[in-house]
């Protein structure tokens, strides 16, 4: 019996000494810390929300969930969480993937950045009477690509019937 532990603490003495010890790789000195999120490849966006109130949560959320559906293709469902002063020709042209489309290569348009599968939401500013601004944007190691737009995308939400939804007009 002494035998058999003695093999598993040579086993586990050569594991910690050959580097399997489990923990995170370190970084190297003048270089950022290696990224732990691993996305697959058709896994739903990663969306983070700051908001530490429940009134501002509960709007970020409702931004996060557009976002979703948008990225999944659900355009219904996106078109739904849009303002009724969003026409009905511009929500036409969602559903018809003529507005808010994810484009091929490098394109100029910001709204690309609600494509990105690694988002944060922020609140711009305070609520005002019924509308609120937001702020989309990568997360920082999502803007080391070079296909990957670097800016913030401002949304704003506007208050109807006691739930918020997105208004957004095609530029």
């Amino acid at each position: 019996m002494s035998a058999l532990w003695l093999r598993v603490g040579i086993g586990m003495g050569l594991l910690a000494s050959a580097g399997a010890s489990g923990a995170a790789p370190k970084a190297r000195p003048g270089r950022p810390e290696p990224s732990r999120v691993v996305l697959p490849p058709n896994a739903p966006p990663l969306i983070s929300v700051t908001a530490r109130s429940p009134e501002y949560l509960a709007v970020e959320s409702r931004l996060a969930q557009f976002i979703r559906f948008l990225q999944a293709g659900r355009r219904a469902r996106a078109v739904e969480l849009l303002s009724r002063r969003v026409t009905p020709r511009e929500r036409r042209a969602l559903i018809e993937k003529r507005w808010l489309r994810k484009a091929q290569g490098r394109s100029r348009d910001f709204a690309q950045i609600l494509f990105l599968p690694d988002l944060q939401i922020r609140t711009r500013e305070k609520i005002q009477g019924d509308t609120v601004r937001l702020h989309v944007l990568p997360r920082v190691f999502a803007r080391k690509r070079k296909d990957t737009p670097v800016g913030v995308y401002e949304v704003r939400m506007r208050r109807e019937q006691g739930r918020w939804f997105v208004e957004l007009h095609p530029t």
